[in-house]
């Protein structure tokens, strides 16, 4: 089991790829503007994904969802395609229909492909949601603006890593770090001398965090305003190619 890094910057960076990345090369998540540029730059074969989940709607998250269906139904021309699973929050389906409008026009054959071989999943509660035989992801409210998802990946039944996309701090958090998944990928571009505070810092999980997860747990900072090196063993930060192996 791996995780690929296909970015690691958030809405306002100094010039990092947007946050995203894709687990055993097939469960994608986030579709930011510059989605296809990390793909085809790591060499990802985007005809092995299955699923894409979307934390929120705010556009550094989703903004490239269009270009990638479009990329994905030019491919399918002439050849048959698995039918690919969307998650994200309440109106999923609508805003995904709306944006693609927005890209290509309501009279391009794309939307009629994604009637057909996109299925979509409201994040609307803390259920399981079955990925595939052996994915299981449980999503988990975030603190933040707009409606967000975070998730814990089980595979095999075994929490493997955890989501927490874009938020603030809150005590909940901590009943997901209890369930004590090998690796946490974490939105921590919040900074102290923020005038408002709108992400996680790197003070939150030290001061927070670590003293409930000790040495279980591998935080992995993305989201950021610029590249960060790794604090110590426990908390790192991503970079775009990174490869977060799972298992060992």
């Amino acid at each position: 089991m791996k995780i690929k890094i296909l970015g690691n910057g958030g809405a306002i960076s100094e010039g990092l790829p947007y946050n995203s990345f894709i687990f055993d090369d097939k469960h994608l998540i986030e579709t930011p503007p510059d989605i296809m540029n990390s793909l085809f730059r790591e060499k990802i074969d985007i005809s092995k994904i299955e699923s894409i989940y979307i934390s929120h709607f705010h556009g550094d998250h989703y903004f490239g969802l269009p270009f990638l269906l479009l990329r994905l139904f030019f491919n399918s021309i002439n050849k048959n395609i698995n039918e690919i699973l969307i998650l994200g929050p309440k109106d999923i389906r609508k805003k995904s229909k709306e944006i693609c409008f927005l890209a290509v026009g309501e009279k391009h054959p794309l939307n009629e492909w994604i009637e057909t071989n996109i299925r979509f999943i409201e994040l609307i509660s803390t259920d399981n949601i079955q990925i595939d035989d052996k994915v299981i992801l449980k999503p988990f409210p975030m603190f933040h603006y707009i409606e967000t998802w975070g998730f814990v990946m089980y595979y095999e039944n075994k929490a493997v890593f955890s989501y927490f996309a874009d938020t603030i701090w809150n005590d909940e958090l901590l009943e997901q770090i209890k369930l004590f998944p090998e690796v946490i990928i974490i939105d921590l571009n919040g900074e102290p001398t923020d005038p408002v505070k709108v992400h996680l810092s790197q003070e939150d999980i030290m001061i927070k965090a670590l003293p409930v997860s000790k040495e279980n747990i591998v935080f992995y900072g993305t989201h950021l305003k610029y590249q960060k090196e790794a604090l110590n063993n426990i908390l790192r930060y991503t970079y775009p190619g990174q490869e977060i192996v799972l298992g060992d």
